[in-house]
């Protein structure tokens, strides 16, 4: 019965914050207000959260960062909290949000706030002064509150996933946005897991398409004469530097992981160790999520981070076996994944407030799917004990 009390107020505090998630931070009047809005409509329901599984195992990466901070006797407040802030606004998403009755309406949230940073990445362009010397420094105009190109490029790319599985309308608006934001990386992830998508749905002239953009994008990331042949159109199309900083990045990093490698070390300390190792670049995370979390919360920090993305997922692939929209999810978190081997993505704060938010939607869809399945095939009335045990535990194990 909880799961049903003030159910529509609850689904538009939750359909807005999960909009807000793809608009980032806007510096204006309505920002802070709505934020206050948003966070009370939910601490309201703080008398009756649940705490599962998962959101212990998120708070557990919390506490090797906590012990490091003592251990290396390098703290800086003002850098080092930003690695835990993220992990923090997960664990609010975990513990506030939800207990709400779940709406098809729901699902539209991503589309809304995806709709609305792919016009504000295009607007982006047309108003840009024109100017860029080559690809990259026009790739860089596509910057909203949320962040610059690449970071863009991932949320656009979860999206026009999400979209060949359900309402398909979207990709209209999410693949080009998603052209003007890739990088190569994203070229040649983009393309596998489309090829995938359309090889498991028996589609086969869009595999044979996905499977040609697959040969030309390996081409494009490995081949020496294909680079001087793009350059030729456009200078500049390729910048093999960045390949070589994130390998002394990577390399860098397991230097610096060698100094506490059960609890990781602070990032003001990463910082510092990381510019002496490769000077020059401004460098503040490897570039790969995997590294980044063993550095900053140790190979403890990192057991559980793994272990809390495992129930996410599997929350998600289950859905996914009956539901269109689930499957697209799915496919998107795990373009997200793969995609955090190569920038820096997961431990941010939108990353980790999406997955959150979808961790949640998912499981108020379980718990919806059993209340259906018990009240209408089963014939037991929805007030009994049974129903509401079944709504509880049946569906929400931890």
């Amino acid at each position: 019965h909880g799961i049903m009390k003030g159910s529509l107020f609850f689904q538009v505090i939750f359909f807005l914050g999960f909009v807000a998630i793809f608009i980032g931070n806007v510096q204006l009047p309505l920002t802070v207000p709505l934020s206050i809005l948003i966070s009370l409509g939910f601490l309201i329901r703080a008398l009756n959260v649940r705490v599962t599984l998962p959101f212990v195992l998120l708070l557990g990466v919390l506490l090797p960062g906590m012990v490091n901070l003592t251990l290396t006797g390098h703290f800086d407040i003002h850098r080092d909290f930003v690695t835990y802030l993220p992990i923090c606004y997960g664990l609010f998403v975990l513990l506030f949000v939800g207990g709400f009755s779940y709406s098809r309406t729901l699902n539209y949230a991503p589309f809304v706030g995806v709709l609305i940073l792919c016009i504000w990445i295009i607007y982006s362009f047309v108003v840009s002064p024109g100017d860029a010397s080559d690809y990259y420094q026009f790739k860089l105009t596509a910057e909203t509150p949320l962040g610059r190109s690449n970071y863009l490029a991932v949320f656009v790319g979860f999206s026009l996933l999400l979209s060949t599985c359900w309402l398909g309308w979207a990709s209209l608006i999410t693949f080009p946005a998603f052209l003007l934001t890739m990088s190569r990386t994203g070229i040649i992830l983009m393309v596998v897991f489309l090829l995938l998508r359309y090889v498991a749905a028996g589609q086969y002239k869009l595999k044979a398409v996905c499977f040609a953009l697959l040969i030309f994008g390996l081409l494009y990331y490995f081949w020496d004469h294909i680079y001087y042949y793009m350059d030729y159109i456009w200078e500049g199309f390729i910048n093999t530097d960045s390949l070589h900083v994130r390998f002394r990045a990577w390399v860098a990093t397991l230097d610096i992981i060698r100094v506490n490698p059960l609890v990781g070390v602070p990032r003001s300390y990463y910082k510092d160790a990381l510019e002496a190792a490769v000077p020059g670049e401004n460098l503040w995370d490897p570039h790969n999520s995997i590294l980044h979390l063993i550095v900053s919360f140790g190979f403890i920090g990192f057991l559980f981070y793994m272990s809390y993305i495992f129930y996410v997922f599997r929350e998600f692939y289950r859905a996914s076996a009956s539901n269109r929209f689930w499957k697209g999810v799915c496919l998107g978190y795990s373009l997200i994944l793969i995609w955090s081997l190569f920038e820096p993505i997961l431990l941010t704060p939108a990353i980790e407030i999406l997955q959150a938010y979808l961790f949640v939607l998912a499981r108020s869809w379980h718990v919806n799917r059993c209340f259906r399945s018990l009240v209408y095939d089963r014939h037991i009335p929805a007030t009994t004990d049974y129903a509401v045990q079944c709504g509880q535990n049946r569906i929400l194990p931890v």
